[in-house]
């Protein structure tokens, strides 16, 4: 019920003319796997379906600190030699905490040890693993698809989402556009979750009221790449985060 009341929705239903009384609740009960690890994999590079290595966004604990953002992540990118699936390039984050499912409290956040939070979520022969369970659902779906996807303590990997693969862009469609930059860059070299060029004023979000004041065309800066600022992306001009995996 509070859901149907949150920002992301009141926003979708007012900008669509849905009156309050038109939606109704559904309340889903699902089981929980208690995870060792989880993330998000594609089956395909998101942002050149033509190079067809499996990306892997990984953390300890649930699949809730990259499906939504709220943490840094292992990266992992796997291609095929000779038909034969081998982990090629692995990048280890920083992950002070993790989520869990406790069977009173929930879904409930404890911080990592010190040794855990730098250390990879997956070893390679799991990676590896999990990318020929990627390329096998591309198949039986027909295109590259998107997982959600969590490990149990049993070492078997349970798929909570698969979907299809929605580019953010495909190599030779890229805008021929040039914009000269007024002065230095003030960020470089980190990972791009879409390519392109943005421009406008700095407006910072850190809190659900600050989304009603967002004005068109403003470069959208925040902590974490949380999906309800997803809300925003039709006004903003580009998108800043300090954390969260592309």
């Amino acid at each position: 019920l509070a859901g149907k009341y949150g920002a992301a929705a009141l926003r979708y239903r007012l900008r669509r003319g849905i009156p309050d009384e038109d939606v109704a609740v559904g309340v889903g009960v699902m089981a929980q796997v208690d995870a060792e690890s989880g993330g998000v994999a594609c089956s395909r590079n998101p942002l050149d379906l033509s190079d067809d290595c499996v990306h892997i966004e990984s953390a300890w604990g649930l699949s809730k600190t990259v499906a939504e953002g709220v943490g840094d992540s292992d990266q992992f990118t796997v291609r095929r030699v000779d038909g034969v699936a081998q982990a090629v390039a692995a990048s280890v984050g920083h992950k002070p905490y993790m989520y869990v499912c406790e069977p009173r409290e929930g879904t409930s956040r404890y911080e990592s040890t010190e040794e855990r939070a730098d250390s990879p979520s997956l070893t390679e022969e799991q990676a590896v693993e999990l990318a020929r369970l990627a390329r096998t659902l591309e198949q039986a779906q027909g295109g590259p698809v998107d997982l959600e996807w969590v490990l149990d303590g049993r070492g078997t990997f349970n798929i909570l989402r698969c979907r299809p693969l929605t580019p953010g862009h495909v190599r030779g469609q890229a805008p021929a556009r040039r914009v000269q930059a007024p002065g230095q860059a003030l960020i470089t070299a980190r990972a791009a979750a879409a390519p392109g060029v943005g421009c406008g004023p700095v407006c910072f979000v850190r809190q659900n009221a600050d989304m009603a004041s967002f004005p068109e065309g403003a470069v959208l800066v925040t902590v974490n790449a949380l999906p309800k600022w997803g809300a925003l992306l039709d006004r903003a001009s580009a998108v800043i985060t300090e954390h969260g995996s592309p």
